[in-house]
């Protein structure tokens, strides 16, 4: 099981998912599997916060100096820079928060999506789940890693790399066809 560098996956799933970076999805246990996908967050929302504030005290210096000069126009445009910046910084960091969520336990396989305030739950019967990819509409655009049954599937992984879905894709196929320990009683009389 290799490591995914474009995506956080952790094997762990609580209320709030505690993911750390660079791990692969494992069995939790004997019979179940679980893998988080989120995208990779370098800044953390208070690191977020440090930027503004620092953007917005250089830019409100900078503003301060024209308007001693005479350039009062400058300082309403110096606002809506700031404003247009913390909005960007805002949109990322809610994105942070968003993940997808595998699970295959038992006889069902469960993929839990959440985009900012909106969360999804899809079930699939273990037996009958199959992956596939599906190109994208054209060449530059990445190719769709599906997980379904029955004509309906889910797309997952989008903030993956090509390699990575295959082997994300491989860990799951694995992960459904692994049915737990096989206990035999082989009685003969």
């Amino acid at each position: 099981m290799g490591y995914f560098p474009y995506a956080t996956v952790r094997a762990r799933f609580l209320k709030r998912c505690v993911l750390e970076e660079r791990t692969s999805p494992v069995m939790v246990n004997d019979d179940e599997f679980q893998a988080v996908i989120r995208r990779n967050s370098s800044m953390t929302p208070r690191s977020m916060a440090v930027v503004i504030i620092c953007f917005a005290v250089l830019t409100v210096t900078f503003s301060l100096s024209f308007l001693t000069l005479g350039y009062w126009l400058i300082l309403p445009f110096a606002g809506l820079e700031i404003l247009a910046i913390a909005a960007a910084m805002a949109v990322t960091v809610r994105s942070t928060t968003d993940y997808e969520l595998i699970t295959v336990k038992d006889e069902k396989v469960t993929i839990i999506k959440r985009q900012g305030e909106r969360t999804v739950t899809h079930d699939f019967q273990r037996y009958w789940t199959r992956i596939r990819r599906e190109r994208g509409a054209n060449r530059l655009q990445p190719t769709h890693l599906l997980v379904g049954s029955h004509g309906r599937f889910v797309a997952i992984g989008s903030a993956l790399t090509e390699q990575v879905k295959d082997k994300l894709a491989q860990q799951i196929r694995d992960a459904i066809r692994y049915h737990g320990p096989q206990v035999h009683n082989n009685v003969s009389e």
